[in-house]
């Protein structure tokens, strides 16, 4: 796994719930004292470990990784799917031509939690104008996202 190898730096697979989160954080600081750079999966429930067999060889007939620009990060090399060639035909972006201007600015520092720069609650919108009932960025938007996580179990 890249994270290991690329960036010599442990990872967790972790669920979701309580528990898993905190199995999956006692795991990290495990490798991490270590030094170990490592990928462990404490999720096996959902997470094989080596994926799923037959939905990699649908994802490779149909689609070609791309290079793909990412909300806050940047263009990642390979990290976005497209049609093959054979397939373009069903492709909406080709079908249907629809520009798409960048994202109003906001106080929303979303990009920054997500690469780890700051924590959730040193957003000025968090817990405040932006809780998961009236959501800004795609942190708190989605369940599994690290403002809405950060805002479920360890607001103070």
């Amino acid at each position: 796994m890249f994270l290991a190898e690329t960036y010599q730096k442990p990872g967790v697979i972790a669920g979701f719930e309580v528990n898993e989160l905190l199995s999956s954080v006692y795991l990290l600081l495990e490798l991490l004292l270590a030094g170990r750079p490592e990928v462990l999966n404490n999720y096996p429930s959902v997470v094989r470990e080596d994926g799923n067999p037959a939905a990699r060889r649908l994802m490779e007939h149909y689609f070609v990784p791309v290079d793909q620009p990412w909300r806050e990060m940047g263009t990642i090399p390979q990290s976005g799917m497209d049609f093959q060639e054979t397939y373009a035909r069903f492709d909406a972006k080709r079908k249907f031509p629809v520009r798409v201007g960048k994202p109003k600015p906001t106080a929303c520092r979303c990009g920054e939690v997500v690469r780890g720069l700051i924590e959730p609650d040193a957003c000025p919108l968090f817990g405040r104008a932006c809780t998961p009932e009236h959501a800004i960025g795609p942190c708190m938007v989605s369940s599994e996202g690290a403002c809405a996580a950060h805002y479920k179990y360890l607001r103070a």
